[in-house]
């Protein structure tokens, strides 16, 4: 499907072609079956997985968006805490049937908390295994549990580093607070100075908004915002809308205020990646941002979520689909050497394999079809197989920026833009 983007720019969602003028898009109608399609990413090896822990299912946050019930999950979990030989099992399990595990991600609630459990694993994975055979290692914790002895730990073994700052410190500590944490905020920034010095170390951060940023949104502010995280020791950051159903911080784009703010704060960001990739100011941006301009300028298809494929265990040892919808017993299975079988048989498992944007009717009218980096099949299938409208707009509204610079002042900047993109790939390679 073509869709016009603005005056004299129109995209080829499907093959990724940039249209200008009237002139060449009336003949681009007339031979676009003559045009390539846009290329296809490699074949994942569905039987190679990305394995996702959930470490613990207690947190020291009450997060008031939280789609995990401040990480508890609703207490699906008879336990809270993995234990080591729980994950030795698991992991030797699911090496015997996959035979390749890409990547090893420890979850929460807040994972940290299961601290020693985590080490005691990672010990025997480094005492039984070659580095090669070895996955790659990341914590994703909420930052405000770090001390020398996790960072020793975490330099030793090169784990990376995810954690979450959702804008200024004003509105970050209003939504992520915890007793005895007098500023989730200064305490994050702590933690990511304190492993600044870490080499090799791949260390990003989650910026997530709610109606809250919206309401009473001032042009600039993301600005100010962004220049705030670029400012710390991190390799990238990614810019998420609350999907909640909490009335203070949901986000309702049907209310004009909130939608024109929305759409303020995404062009201005967008306005100012842009601006950062022609001056070089700096690489620290949206990882959503570069990889739409790589997707599209490169014309390469976006992979699809992996839900489904790979699973996350929980404390109790049950596999399920999606760590987003572990919060109910029907969607997961035992973890057996027959889980596979198993899971064919779940309705959840199933359900999550076959959720893919061609599918949905929604995504077949979307500009973004092919380049999109929001779509989750998790929040999808809790969402009774609906997008979410928020995540969507962020996309479509990036996608529409790229296109049009792309279509009017790419070349002008060519050089500049490309030595930037260069710099950004190789940092985000880093192991």
């Amino acid at each position: 499907m073509i869709h016009q983007m603005d005056t004299n720019i129109w995209f080829d969602a499907e093959k990724l072609y940039i249209i200008t003028g009237k002139d060449r898009y009336h003949s681009y109608l007339e031979k676009q079956k003559d045009y390539a399609s846009a290329r296809l990413p490699k074949e994942k090896n569905r039987m190679a997985l990305d394995l996702v822990f959930l470490s613990s299912t207690a947190c020291n946050l009450k997060c008031s968006y939280c789609y995990a019930g401040q990480g508890t999950y609703h207490g699906v979990s008879e336990t809270n805490t993995l234990t080591a030989e729980n994950y030795i099992k698991a992991f030797e399990l699911l090496l015997k049937i996959h035979s390749e595990i890409k990547t090893i991600g420890f979850f929460g609630g807040e994972p940290l908390l299961g601290f020693q459990e985590i080490r005691r694993f990672v010990e025997y994975l480094h005492s039984n295994y070659s580095p090669a055979n070895i996955p790659y290692l990341s914590i994703s914790s909420n930052g405000t549990i770090m001390n020398d002895e996790i960072k020793e730990f975490m330099y030793k073994y090169e784990i990376g580093f995810g954690t979450s700052l959702d804008g200024p410190k004003c509105l970050n500590d209003r939504f992520r607070n915890g007793r005895g944490i007098p500023s989730v905020y200064d305490a994050v920034k702590n933690t990511l100075h304190l492993l600044s010095d870490m080499p090799s170390q791949r260390r990003a951060l989650q910026f997530t908004f709610s109606r809250v940023h919206l309401e009473n949104y001032q042009a600039g502010d993301i600005t100010r915002w962004a220049k705030e995280f670029e400012s710390l020791p991190i390799l990238w950051y990614e810019m998420i809308a609350a999907t909640t159903e909490d009335s203070y911080t949901k986000i309702d784009l049907n209310e004009d205020k909130i939608r024109r703010n929305f759409e303020i704060m995404c062009n201005e960001l967008a306005d100012h990646c842009l601006n950062c990739l022609i001056t070089q100011e700096t690489t620290v941006m949206p990882n959503i941002f570069i990889a739409t301009i790589l997707l599209v300028a490169k014309r390469i298809q976006s992979t699809s979520c992996g839900a489904g494929y790979n699973i996350t265990i929980t404390p109790d040892l049950q596999v399920y689909p999606c760590h987003v919808i572990a919060n109910e017993r029907s969607r997961s299975v035992d973890l057996s050497e027959y889980y596979l079988q198993a899971a064919e048989a779940n309705q959840c498992f199933q359900q999550i394999k076959s959720l893919e944007r061609h599918n949905l009717e929604e995504c077949q009218n979307c500009p973004a079809l092919n380049v999109c980096g929001v779509f989750c099949k998790g929040m999808t299938l809790e969402n009774n197989f609906k997008l979410q409208p928020e995540r969507c707009l962020v996309m479509k509204l990036f996608l529409k920026k790229v296109i049009c610079f792309m279509a009017t002042q790419y070349q002008e900047h060519s050089v500049r833009i490309n030595e930037s993109i260069i710099k950004i790939s190789r940092r985000h390679q880093q192991r």
